[in-house]
């Protein structure tokens, strides 16, 4: 009866599976009967672009009257070849009346008195973003943000810098342009506008390019706006080869005919100084008799004490003469410069001349930018007395 039963059930059990023959996974998808999870093949997303790679070029600061009509030019930059984008304002709602194309890159506003009220002076913040336009081969959208401050004035008492447009981080040994509008009522003509460059306040805690900086050709007028003038000026760093890395700043100023000076207009930058190669303080030979050793020290220095040293690449001195080792530190208190020792072993070393190779690096402290320069340690090994 038992074996009746067994029987039985295993003959249910056959016909419930289909036989022994029966494939388990016969009707899934072919990644599962490859043995390949579900996920494999599917795209895989980019992360989005680093803030580096999008770029709104605005001035940080436009000044304007009320009631007077004020235009902004807003370009955006991408840096990476192909890849779109467009440009927004995220609070345009704010300004009312005003116009933005993003085509163009033009906002274009006249402030009214709500602005300013019963003040002398109203302040609004333009909030522009830069966003790639998401494609099948660049799907995330990637954007950035930057924001522009708009200073009105409530009536006209001097002359003002509207706006000042250029680079924000420069190199030395290059010369930069910079672009600015006026608005001075006391010109008739634009022979009756002009500027002064003067150094930035004190309480910026940044060191003034002021010598460095002077007005390029004549100003002109600005087309539709007989009050307004347009020039340019100069930062020349062609020859600024001891200028270190670090924050500058500049101010410039309109002066109408009469005499007025309007508020100083400040523009902030980033300097890298010029990678300059390091230099070794041994340049003789070191000389011992074959048998001796001995202790030797030197440094390798930034000349202008504004790069960083990093040891690249050294020969191994232990193959050329056995016992011997070089070793090279960078103070933390200054990275412009690296000190090393050498204990020199000629005890099993022959009578000769051997030279060993160092490369090395002298990187800017506000990039990424480096120069290479090798070194050589000469040392003399003379027959023993």
């Amino acid at each position: 009866m038992k074996l009746f039963v067994a029987l039985l059930a295993s003959t249910f059990l056959l016909s419930a599976c289909g036989g022994f023959n029966q494939d388990p996974i016969e009707g899934a998808p072919d990644a599962v009967r490859n043995g390949q999870p579900p996920e494999f093949g599917k795209p895989v997303q980019e992360k989005p672009y680093p803030k580096e790679a999008l770029q709104i070029d605005v001035p940080a600061f436009v000044n304007g009257f009320v009631d007077s009509p004020m235009e902004i030019k807003i370009e955006g930059r991408v840096a990476v070849p192909g890849v779109a984008y467009q440009l927004t304002i995220l609070n345009l709602a704010e300004f009312e009346g005003a116009t933005f194309n993003p085509s163009t890159g033009d906002f274009k506003w006249t402030p009214g008195k709500s602005i300013v009220g019963s003040a002398a002076v109203g302040q609004a913040i333009l909030r522009i973003q830069i966003a790639t336009i998401a494609t099948t081969q660049n799907p995330i959208v990637s954007s950035e943000s930057k924001n522009v401050t708009i200073i009105v004035t409530n009536s006209y008492t001097k002359p003002m810098v509207i706006s000042m447009t250029g680079a924000s981080d420069l190199e030395v040994g290059k010369s930069y342009f910079y672009d600015f509008v006026i608005e001075d009522r006391d010109a008739v003509i634009a022979d009756n506008a002009a500027i002064i460059v003067r150094n930035c306040p004190m309480a910026w805690n940044r060191e003034s390019l002021f010598g460095l900086v002077e007005q390029s050709g004549s100003i002109s007028n600005v087309t539709a706006s007989p009050n307004r003038f347009k020039g340019r000026v100069i930062v020349d760093l062609g020859t600024a080869d001891t200028l270190k890395s670090g924050n500058y700043c500049f101010a410039i100023s309109a002066v109408s005919k009469s005499g007025l000076v309007s508020d100083l207009y400040l523009k902030t930058m980033g300097v890298e100084s010029r990678i300059r190669n390091s230099k070794m303080t041994l340049e003789s030979y070191l000389v011992l008799n074959v048998g001796e050793k001995m202790q030797a020290t030197f440094s390798f220095y930034d000349p202008s004490a504004d790069g960083i040293l990093r040891l690249k690449n050294i020969e191994d001195i232990n193959a050329q003469m056995p016992g011997s080792k070089i070793e090279c530190v960078v103070p933390s208190f200054n990275k412009s410069t690296m000190n090393c020792s050498a204990a020199i072993d000629a005890t099993s070393t022959k009578e000769g001349t051997y030279t060993i190779k160092m490369d090395v690096d002298t990187t800017s402290r506000k990039t990424s930018k480096y120069v290479t320069t090798s070194h050589w340690l000469k040392i003399q090994v003379k027959a023993a007395p």
